[in-house]
């Protein structure tokens, strides 16, 4: 059964680095640069990826992405994938800065409420791997904070 597991999870990542990502309506070829603008929270499908620069709680300069793009120094990227009835959130980090954040669990875009889920800090100039043995449709993260020395961990 543990190897199940493992063999799902390298799986998810696989599909998470290999796999081209869309935003809704985007095209499917290119860079998608989408600039929102500053948001405290975002919903993600499975299948988006988002580059974005943390800001006092804050995102800025975010644009959801397609293909290998790596973020620039400063940013944060964010790979959400599902596959095989399991989910994944793999966090990078070109920052000097580690990074504590919220995540919800949604049922469906644009819902007002979820349901709170356990995420680990972001690690400064390196990142994190969140993973659920379910499929999520909607994950919103949001309140990206940098992260003391005594504040890293899972929460």
């Amino acid at each position: 059964m543990k190897s199940k597991y493992i063999l799902g999870l390298a799986a998810c990542v696989a599909a998470a680095l290999a796999a081209p990502v869309y935003a809704d309506n985007a095209p499917t070829e290119g860079v998608i640069t989408a600039i929102m603008g500053d948001s405290s929270r975002i919903d993600l499908l499975p299948g988006q990826t988002i580059i974005f620069q943390p800001d006092n709680g804050k995102m800025t300069l975010i644009r959801f992405v397609e293909g290998p793009m790596e973020p620039e120094k400063g940013e944060l990227k964010l790979a959400f994938t599902s596959l095989g009835g399991q989910t994944s959130l793999i966090a990078t980090s070109k920052s000097d800065q580690a990074y504590n954040y919220q995540a919800e669990i949604v049922k469906e875009l644009g819902a007002k409420k979820g349901k709170k889920t356990s995420v680990c800090t972001i690690i400064a100039g390196g990142g994190a791997f969140e993973t659920w043995p379910y499929a999520i449709p909607v994950l919103r993260v949001m309140n990206f904070k940098p992260a003391a020395d005594g504040e890293m961990g899972c929460r």
